[in-house]
């Protein structure tokens, strides 16, 4: 099926200078003030571009502005789930009363406008099943998280040397990888996270810990890092990544020996976007994720991966004991990739997804073009 792709991002993508991004969207707050702004926005580019079919991959305020924006025109349009933000955001982290109403009244609006939609795709068994219970309609399964196995992919061990030595990830110490969003609900983890690790360095292990990611929370994070140092930790078993091109972020990961999946405590359900996890398995690393998560579909407990509670404790022995038998590591992570490959690597889940574009376009008019939000 031949489409043309229109993609537009928020600020903070890394996608923001491509040639194809048509607009830049504010984060969630910022835009709900001013959201007739953006509709008025986005409906110009709907009208120029002319789609087809839109993707629309995003929470928050996206399924009621791409809805407004297309009011006229009526294009048909799918929501894809990839994972469950303002819901756990409301049930268990939100501290802010504002953030909570304001998330609170999204969801309202956007289980609405899912109930009425035609479109509806789940990116893995677990949020196909949550959506179902709580729209009361189906959702489609279609793997669309695409690894590209190309860029995701372990590294020899001199291109891994350069990498580590570039980027300042100490090539003599067993390197911890944390990677994800840095919100408010993430601190408590990564705290512990970091606490664990000062203490197997205290213990004689030869540890790193590296953290990469971006959000609202990452300058607290750097300064409770820097209090952290000022109380005497050693400043190279920290290391706080800085902001990075796309591109170098899987070879940051392939550089890396354990890979931590972001936790989110406590937990939510058992409902967690996997994308992260994928990549890491991709690059061939030894992970560790949370018990109770989708996340299970993906890794078996000491063979691909570790899996564990969350709590600091488990988090800590299971660290430990990696780091006592090194040897596991690299065969742990070669079976990650193994599993990932041979799940994703078919180009069955593609092909089911563009059968699915066919399928909403023929609501409409032969397909021209596609837009794709992220």
């Amino acid at each position: 099926m031949n489409h043309e792709i229109v993609i537009i991002v928020r600020k903070d993508s890394s996608n923001n200078h491509q040639d194809n991004v048509h607009a830049i969207l504010p984060s969630p707050m910022k835009a709900f003030f001013i959201l007739p702004l953006i509709i008025i926005k986005l409906s110009t580019i709907i009208k120029k571009e002319n789609p087809d079919v839109i993707v629309v991959e995003g929470g928050w305020y996206i399924p009621l502005l791409i809805s407004m924006a297309n009011i006229t025109k009526r294009k048909p349009i799918i929501f894809v789930f990839r994972g469950l933000v303002l819901e756990t955001l409301v049930a268990f982290h939100a501290k802010s009363f504002l953030i909570k109403t304001v998330a609170r009244l999204f969801i309202k609006i956007n289980h609405a406008i899912y109930k009425k939609s035609k479109f509806l795709i789940g990116t893995n068994p677990s949020l196909c099943k949550f959506y179902e219970e709580k729209l009361r309609k189906k959702v489609t399964l279609i793997g669309t998280h695409s690894i590209d196995f190309e860029i995701f992919k372990p590294l020899d061990a001199i291109s891994s040397k350069q990498i580590r030595e570039q980027y300042g990830i100490d090539k003599n110490k067993i390197s911890i990888l944390y990677s994800g969003a840095i919100e408010e609900w993430h601190i408590s983890y990564l705290v512990d996270l970091i606490d664990n690790v000062v203490q197997l360095d205290k213990e004689g292990h030869m540890v790193q810990i590296i953290i990469m990611g971006w959000g609202s929370c990452r300058d607290k994070l750097l300064n409770l890092i820097k209090k952290k140092i000022e109380n005497g930790v050693k400043k190279d078993v920290i290391l706080a990544m800085p902001w990075l091109e796309h591109q170098i972020v899987p070879k940051i990961i392939a550089s890396c020996d354990i890979c931590v999946d972001p936790f989110l405590r406590p937990h939510p359900m058992n409902y967690a976007p996997a994308g992260k996890l994928m990549e890491y398995m991709a690059c061939g690393k030894c992970i560790i994720t949370t018990k109770g998560y989708s996340n299970e579909e993906l890794v078996t407990d000491k063979k691909s991966g570790f899996i564990v509670d969350g709590t600091k404790t488990n988090l800590y022995l299971t660290l430990k004991n990696i780091l006592i038998d090194k040897d596991n590591i690299k065969g742990m992570g070669q079976i990650a990739r193994e599993t990932i490959v041979k799940l994703y690597s078919s180009t069955n889940k593609i092909e089911d997804f563009e059968e699915y574009l066919k399928k909403a376009s023929m609501t409409n008019h032969p397909t021209k073009k596609i837009t794709d939000k992220k």
